[in-house]
């Protein structure tokens, strides 16, 4: 269309799987000192920190 800049996005790249040990997630969980951010770690853990992607196509 006239008038419309292109925008650029990379090309979606296979997620990682990366798993933490109950050891290396407590040490983790207990360096996080602002209440908030731990309630956004539990939810990431309670939800299976979901990938988004595969909802973008």
């Amino acid at each position: 269309m006239p008038g419309r800049i292109p925008i650029w996005l990379p090309k979606l790249v296979e997620a990682k799987r990366r798993h933490l040990s109950q050891a290396k997630f407590e040490r983790f969980y207990a360096s996080v000192s602002a209440e908030h951010a731990k309630l956004n770690v539990m939810l990431g853990l309670y939800s299976m920190a979901r990938p988004t992607g595969d909802l973008a196509a």
